[in-house]
C-alpha cells in the first residue's frame, strides 16, 4: 500500500512538472526584447488588442502630430454619420492658412475637398489642413477639440488629453502608447476602407510634392500606416502598422532621439510581434454553438451565438494547447430578451483562462401559458432533484 502511494505521488508531480515545463517552453520561445532607447513603447495585436510587448506604457507624454490619429477618427465618424461628405468644400481660414510647423500649403480664401485636407493630414501631416478640417467639422478648433477629448473618454484612453487638432506642443496636451495604440486600433476596425489612406506614400497638393513621413511604408511591404511626429519636447515618434497573412499588429514608439532610431525600433517590435505570435479566428459573430431548453416560456428552444468574430492571440506553436469549453446557463426560464447573456465561452491554455466571451440569445422567448408554465415547474423540480 505504502509503494502504491509512492508511486502515485512521484507520479503526480511527473504531471505537475510537465504542465509547468509546457507552459514555461511557450514563454522560453519568446525572447526578452532589449531595452530599447524609447521613452515609451507598446506593441499589440490588432484583432484581439493582446498585449505583445511594452516599456512605460501608460506614462504621460507628448505626442506631437500622432495628435492627428485622433483628429482623423472624429473626422472619419462625421463622415459615417453623414455629418460631412469627402466632396464638402472648405472655405479655408486665416488661422489655418497661419498654421506653423509641418504643412499642406493651403492658402486663406480658397476652397479644399475634405478628401483633400485628409490627405493633407494623414500624407503631409498638415497642422493647417488639421485646423481647416477642424472648423469645418464642428465650427471652431476649441469645439473640435471638445470631441476629440470625448471620444478619448468614450475608448478609456486614461492619460490622454487634448489641447490642439494638430499635436503643436502644449504643456497640458498630452497621451500615452498604450492610448495611441488604443485609438489606432479603433481607427483600423471601424474604418477600414477610409484607412487605406494612410498607406499612399506621396501627395501633391498647390504644385507642392511631399512624401509621407513614415519611411516604413518604403522599407516594409507590410506596413500599411499609421503616423509619425516630432517636436523638440516629444522627440521622435512613430505609430506604425503590419499585416501578415491574417495577423495584423499595431506598435507605438514615443520619445526616441532621430527618425532613424523610431523606425529601426518599429521594425524591431513589428518583427517580434509576427515571429512569435499567431492570431486565430475561433468562432465567427452569430455562429450558433447550442440550442438549450428554455424553461416556462412560449417557445422550447432558443439559439445562442457570440455577437462578435472570436480571435485569440497566443505564442506560435502553442495552439494544440488551446481549449475551448461552452458553457450554458443551467436554467434557462423565459421571459428574457434578444441578446441577454444566456452561456460563455471559456478559452484556456495550459489550465489558465485567457478568455472568456459571452454567448447571446439569438432572439428573445416570451412567458407561456399558464399550462406551459406549470408543467415546466413540475418537471424543473423533478430534473433538480434527480440533479442532486
Amino acid at each position: 500500500m505504502f509503494k502504491m502511494k509512492k508511486k502515485l505521488c512521484y507520479f503526480l508531480v511527473c504531471v505537475c512538472c510537465m504542465f509547468t515545463y509546457t507552459a514555461n517552453a511557450a514563454s522560453q520561445n519568446i525572447p526578452n526584447l532589449p531595452q530599447f532607447d524609447a521613452k515609451s513603447y507598446i506593441l499589440i495585436d490588432a484583432k484581439t488588442g493582446k498585449h505583445l510587448a511594452s516599456k512605460n506604457p501608460d506614462m504621460r507624454l507628448h505626442p506631437a502630430s500622432i495628435t492627428k490619429i485622433m483628429a482623423v477618427y472624429v473626422s472619419f465618424q462625421s463622415l459615417k454619420k453623414g455629418q460631412i461628405q469627402l466632396e464638402d468644400k472648405v472655405l479655408i481660414s486665416k488661422k489655418a492658412w497661419m498654421m506653423k510647423g509641418s504643412l499642406m500649403f493651403i492658402e486663406v480664401g480658397e476652397y479644399v475637398s475634405v478628401h483633400d485636407l485628409l490627405k493633407g493630414i494623414i500624407i503631409q501631416s498638415g497642422n493647417d489642413s488639421s485646423v481647416a478640417l477642424a472648423e469645418h467639422i464642428a465650427g471652431t478648433e476649441e469645439s473640435f477639440v471638445s470631441m476629440m477629448n470625448h471620444e478619448a473618454s468614450n475608448l478609456g484612453l486614461s492619460n490622454t488629453f487634448y489641447m490642439n487638432s494638430s499635436g503643436m506642443p502644449d504643456a497640458d496636451h498630452y497621451t500615452s502608447a498604450a492610448d495611441i495604440a488604443i485609438i489606432s486600433r479603433a481607427l483600423i476596425l471601424d474604418f477600414p476602407n477610409l484607412y487605406k489612406m494612410f498607406s499612399q506614400k506621396k501627395y501633391t497638393y498647390n504644385n507642392i510634392t511631399q512624401r509621407n513621413r513614415n519611411r516604413l511604408l518604403w522599407l516594409d511591404p507590410s506596413v500599411d500606416g499609421i503616423k509619425t511626429g516630432h517636436t523638440d519636447s516629444a522627440g521622435y515618434c512613430l505609430a506604425a502598422s503590419s499585416q501578415v497573412g491574417n495577423m495584423r499588429v499595431i506598435s507605438v514608439v514615443l520619445g526616441t532621439k532621430n527618425t532613424r532610431s523610431r523606425r529601426n525600433i518599429t521594425k524591431k517590435l513589428l518583427r517580434h510581434g509576427h515571429r512569435f505570435y499567431k492570431t486565430y479566428h475561433l468562432y465567427q459573430s452569430g455562429e450558433i454553438l447550442g440550442t438549450p431548453r428554455v424553461w416556462m416560456g412560449k417557445e422550447q428552444v432558443v439559439s445562442i451565438a457570440p455577437d462578435k468574430d472570436v480571435f485569440i492571440t497566443i505564442p506560435t506553436g502553442t495552439f494544440d494547447s488551446l481549449k475551448t469549453h461552452i458553457n450554458i446557463n443551467p436554467e434557462i426560464i423565459a421571459p428574457f430578451a434578444t441578446n441577454e447573456i444566456l452561456g460563455r465561452i471559456q478559452i484556456t491554455q495550459d489550465g489558465v483562462e485567457i478568455g472568456n466571451v459571452p454567448l447571446l440569445a439569438q432572439r428573445g422567448v416570451s412567458k407561456g401559458g399558464f399550462f406551459r408554465r406549470m408543467y415546466d415547474r413540475v418537471a424543473l423540480f423533478y430534473k433538480n432533484l434527480l440533479d442532486e
